[in-house]
């Protein structure tokens, strides 16, 4: 919540209340028989102890809480004392030590400490008590659970000993409850937060949150409710269960036991496996997903920091030739120096870049000193209008199949200042660079996720840029896939999307690339978590062998367990035969 709910005393120390009234009738019914009426000046020491330290924190309010947990606490003190005491006094008669009583007592005094401590104001962390004693706190009370054991174990004794089908038994009465209550209050955690999380968003300042924690606190009271009422079912079926196998020959209770023991191992190992290989299918999707998403980004990265230079090259050149036809250069000069740079770019940086060439007061110029053929016309071409649509920027042309040497040829062309003409009409001057798409190329062939999958680029209007399969390098991609594939890429969120691809589900992630192509990287669903399949696999073999060994090693108990009971006679039921008589 924003801030602390406004609520009643006895609401917000309910847990605690509670469960100090089930502490003080624990340790009252645990106490050992001579103890009960037993008494010893030392057990009013809680009572001297407890009435200053009541009188120190009612300062702080908390009438009702403080009443209620000193005085239960004060009188499970008072217990635990007595049974401390009368142990010390009949330690010939009583054998076994307390411990319930006394870690009892060591909780409460930590308890003591802490409200204690809380009431001062402490210069650092490292003199606070409260966090020490927080510590020893949380050992205290998982000393208690040794205490209890202690004092079921003497009781224990009086008892006929068990069977191992008993005790498997037992085991996974006890598992089973474990799961419940776990998955109970997992449920109630989970849907407290669901709830703060949902208020806390459309409401960041909740003026009244009395209706919120009375609805928080309702849930809680139903779930306790809940767990208390399967505790008592699950008890009062274990207890039949028991009562009835003691009329029951030896046999036929332990293979009931053995039964049962194997049905509820299975139930659990098939929740276990089935939580387990859903996490793990979870968690590899998503770290596939990551791993595409990151391949596809860095190949997109690649590949506008390759056209980067070629949209660089072509800007220094055509600010270099307008910078010469506003100094009066001639055309021949002007053409030298694009020969001359186009040399250089070659050399310099990528041998893909083929060559400058300009259309310069109407003159076609060509760094690699190609002529026109008579009629040549280059504003006629798609790369010369294209670049006057730039009004003045680099643009990267639609790629083309060159009709000489079949490779896909990327424009990047820029327009300079126009020149005058004797007809009244400028001449729009441009200058462009051709780049065959070899490095892209390279790139495409490299692009996969863990080595499965292929790549490709493909232009705005679907033209293929690159493909893995050259072949299909220069085609429109709605003659090779389905026809709103191209829509697909384009909308995709996320960086990828699902669609059919030569008939099989696949999955697609996708990078823009300076905002007119989109660099792609195809797998098929069964591919792309093959290994994920295959774990999931292993793991459900190796859970089916664990639990044949299981099944081995508890028949050879139930086995062992029907020949012992062969030996002793104890086939038969209590009270099948009479007793004899004499005389």
């Amino acid at each position: 919540m924003p801030s602390y709910p406004d609520v009643s005393e006895f609401v917000a120390y309910f847990g605690w209340n509670i469960s100090y009234c089930l502490l003080l009738t624990a340790v009252y019914f645990m106490r050992h028989e001579s103890a009960q009426r037993y008494f010893h000046p030392v057990m009013l020491l809680p009572v001297a102890t407890g009435v200053p330290l009541f009188c120190l924190y009612i300062q702080y309010g908390g009438i009702l809480n403080n009443t209620w947990e000193v005085g239960i606490t004060t009188h499970t003190l008072i217990f635990c004392l007595q049974d401390l005491m009368s142990y010390r006094a009949k330690r010939g008669q009583r054998i076994v030590f307390p411990w319930f009583s006394m870690t009892a007592l060591l909780y409460i005094v930590t308890d003591y400490i802490l409200w204690t401590a809380s009431c001062f104001t402490w210069e650092n962390a490292l003199t606070d008590l409260y966090l020490y004693f927080s510590v020893i706190g949380c050992i205290c009370r998982i000393l208690l659970v040794y205490g209890a054991s202690k004092y079921y174990e003497l009781r224990e004794k009086d008892r006929i000993q068990r069977s191992v089908s008993e005790l498997g038994l037992q085991v996974a009465v006890q598992a089973i409850v474990t799961i419940l209550i776990l998955g109970i209050c997992t449920a109630g955690l989970f849907f407290a937060v669901m709830i703060r999380d949902s208020f806390s968003l459309r409401f960041p300042a909740i003026l009244n949150e009395d209706p919120i924690v009375s609805c928080l606190f309702s849930v809680s009271a139903v779930l306790i409710i809940l767990i208390l009422g399967l505790l008592y079912a699950m008890g009062s079926c274990y207890r039949r269960i028991l009562a009835e196998g003691m009329h029951m020959s030896v046999g036929r209770r332990s293979r009931i036991n053995f039964f049962f023991t194997i049905t509820v191992t299975l139930i659990l190992m098939v929740l276990a496996v089935a939580y387990n290989n859903t996490v793990l299918y979870r968690a590899s999707v998503v770290g596939m997903y990551e791993d595409g998403e990151e391949a596809i980004k860095a190949s997109a990265t690649d590949l506008e920091n390759y056209l980067t230079v070629a949209v660089t090259t072509v800007r220094v050149a055509a600010d270099s030739v307008d910078l010469m036809k506003q100094s009066g250069r001639s055309k021949q000069e002007i053409e030298q120096y694009i020969k001359d740079q186009t040399r250089r770019v070659a050399e310099q940086f990528d041998e893909n870049f083929t060559g400058l060439y300009a259309s310069i007061d109407g003159t076609y110029l060509d760094g690699l000193g190609w002529k026109p053929p008579a009629g040549y016309d280059p504003t006629g071409r798609d790369w010369y209008r294209t670049v006057l649509t730039a009004n003045g920027e680099v643009v990267i042309v639609s790629p083309y199949v060159d009709a000489q040497t079949g490779e896909v040829v990327i424009t990047v062309g820029k327009e300079i200042a126009d020149s005058p003409n004797d007809d009244g009409t400028p001449f729009r001057n441009v200058v462009c660079l051709d780049v065959i798409v070899g490095h892209i190329r390279e790139v495409i062939q490299t692009e996969n996720i863990a080595g499965k999958g292929y790549g490709m680029v493909v232009n705005e209007d679907g033209f293929i840029v690159a493909h893995r399969e050259e072949e299909k390098s220069g085609r429109f991609i709605d003659a090779l896939y389905d026809s709103d594939l191209l829509e697909k890429i384009k909308n995709a969120e996320e960086g990828r999307i699902t669609a059919k691809v030569d008939g099989e589900d696949c999955t697609l992630f996708v990078a823009p690339v300076m905002n007119q192509w989109y660099s792609v990287i195809v797998i098929r669903d069964a591919e792309l978590l093959e290994n994920t399949y295959s774990q999931l696999a292993v793991k459900i073999v190796v859970s089916i062998i664990i639990f044949c060994l299981i099944i081995f090693f508890y028949y050879i108990a139930y086995k062992n367990e029907l020949t012992y009971g062969k030996k002793s006679g104890g086939d038969e039921p209590p009270g099948r035969h009479g007793t004899c008589s004499c005389g």
